[in-house]
């Protein structure tokens, strides 16, 4: 589904010269994973870096907490926009100090972000940083029909990280009046 994926190692010198970078959180408890994931957009470009993610399952809201600002060095000067179908896990989120905000979606955002993806010049995934995001946007594939021939609509299954990409992305895939 991806064509423009890039699977490759993104240094810490280039991670370093990233402007504005973004933070994308998934909810989930089990078998869904909850998924944490920062990236970095290059608008001139059209170029996206996904550098850095987090995945666990059966985890409180404020363990996620914990571990984003413990181990993923999370600060409040850092802003998350979250799955807005978890208002009560953004606002644990908040209450915990995050500056986390929930994405805006309605009918059709799930197409509406999966196209602006495609439409980039490039995704970068660094596959040692992120190898969830690696293997799911490596994988991920439309529906298929009866005869086995692939359909405009969008399987919500192993998407977690995508989910996440477009949550962080949530303000420049709405902007982009796609």
């Amino acid at each position: 589904m991806f064509e423009n994926l890039t699977l490759r190692p993104i240094t810490g010198e280039e991670i370093k010269g990233f402007g504005h970078t973004y933070a994308g959180l998934d909810w989930g408890w089990y078998p869904d994973p909850t998924h944490f994931v920062r990236c970095a957009f290059d608008a001139a470009q059209r170029r996206l870096w996904v550098y850095d993610e987090w995945r666990a399952n059966k985890t409180a809201n404020i363990d996620i907490y914990r571990h984003l600002t413990a181990q993923k060095g999370l600060t409040r000067a850092e802003e998350v926009i979250a799955d807005s179908a978890e208002m009560k896990s953004v606002n644990d989120m908040r209450s915990y100090g995050m500056r986390c905000v929930a994405a805006t979606k309605g009918p059709g955002s799930v197409r509406t972000r999966i196209k602006w993806l495609q439409s980039l010049s490039e995704i970068v995934i660094d596959p040692a940083r992120c190898p969830f995001g690696a293997r799911e946007f490596s994988q991920y594939e439309y529906e298929r029909n009866r005869e086995g021939q692939p359909v405009e609509a969008y399987p919500d299954r192993d998407n977690h990280a995508i989910d996440a990409v477009g949550y962080a992305t949530n303000r420049i895939w709405l902007q982009s009046g796609m």
